[in-house]
C-alpha cells in the first residue's frame, strides 16, 4: 500500500483549503515557517486578514513524540492550530492535544475533520513582535514616531511593546503578507484549474531563507552585544 508522505499531505491540505475557500488569493500561505527564534518550524502557516493559523502534518512515517511540545509552542503564536494526521496517529493526536486544537485525518485522498477546534486570539504582544524582522520593527517604530537611538532588536521591542495589541497584530500580519507576497503571487500563477497538482510547486511557498539567515545573524550579533553589556556591568559593580 502506498504511504502518503509529507509533501503529498501538504498538497492535499492546500487543495482542501483552496476548495473550501479557506485560502484565497487575498490570503498568504507559508511553507515551513519558523518561530520562537528558529527553534520550531510549522509545516504550513496561513495569514488571513486578522487571524494567523498553523497546520502541523504527521504522516505515517512520522512519530508523535514531539507533537505535544510543538502544539504547546504553536498555541503561543497562532490563533488556531490544526494537526493533520494519518489514521494510525489520530487517537494519540486527540489525546495529546487540547480541545481547541483541530484534528484532521487524511486517508488516501480524503480529509476528514475529526475535531473542529476553535480560534483563540493571541494577546501576547511580545509573540507578535518576535514574528517581525528587525527591519520591520524599525519601520513600525518610525511609523509611530518612536525615537529609538540604539538600532537593536531588544530596544525596538521594549519601545514597541507599549503599542495597543490591535496595532501590533495588524502590523505583524501585514508585514508577513508583504514579506511572502511574491511567493504567493507565483504560487497562484502556477495553479491549474484552481488546484495544486505537483508537490514541486510547494517550493514556491517556502520561507525566504535569505531573510531568515540575515535575521539569525542579527540575533547572534545582538546576543553577543547583550552578553558584553552584562559583562561590562559586572566589571563596573566589582570596581
Amino acid at each position: 500500500m502506498h504511504k502518503i508522505l509529507e509533501p503529498e499531505l501538504k498538497l492535499m491540505v492546500i487543495n482542501y483549503l483552496l476548495e473550501n475557500g479557506t485560502f484565497t488569493e487575498n490570503d498568504t500561505v507559508i511553507n515551513e515557517f519558523t518561530i520562537d527564534k528558529y527553534s520550531r518550524r510549522v509545516d504550513l502557516a496561513l495569514v488571513k486578514t486578522n487571524r494567523l493559523f498553523a497546520y502541523e502534518i504527521k504522516s505515517n512515517s512520522d512519530s508523535l513524540t514531539r507533537l505535544n511540545g510543538q502544539v504547546t509552542k504553536y498555541l503561543e503564536y497562532f490563533d488556531k492550530v490544526t494537526v493533520i494526521t494519518a489514521p494510525k496517529h489520530t487517537l494519540k493526536a486527540l489525546n495529546s492535544t487540547p480541545a481547541n486544537v483541530a484534528i484532521w485525518e487524511v486517508d488516501i485522498d480524503t480529509i476528514k475533520v475529526i475535531r473542529r477546534g476553535r480560534s483563540i486570539l493571541i494577546t501576547d504582544k511580545y509573540k507578535f513582535l518576535q514574528l517581525m524582522t528587525a527591519t520591520e520593527l524599525a519601520k513600525l517604530a518610525r511609523q509611530h514616531k518612536l525615537s529609538v537611538s540604539l538600532q537593536r532588536r531588544k530596544v525596538f521591542e521594549q519601545n514597541l511593546i507599549y503599542l495597543p495589541i490591535s496595532t501590533i497584530r495588524k502590523y505583524t500580519l501585514n508585514f508577513l503578507r508583504e514579506r511572502y507576497k511574491k511567493n504567493n503571487v507565483r504560487f497562484f500563477e502556477s495553479l491549474k484549474n484552481s488546484r495544486l497538482s505537483n508537490t514541486k510547486d510547494l517550493k514556491l511557498l517556502r520561507s525566504e531563507h535569505t531573510n531568515e539567515i540575515k535575521s539569525k545573524q542579527f540575533t547572534a550579533v545582538n546576543s553577543l552585544i547583550s552578553t558584553l553589556d552584562l559583562l561590562k556591568d559586572e566589571i563596573e559593580k566589582k570596581s
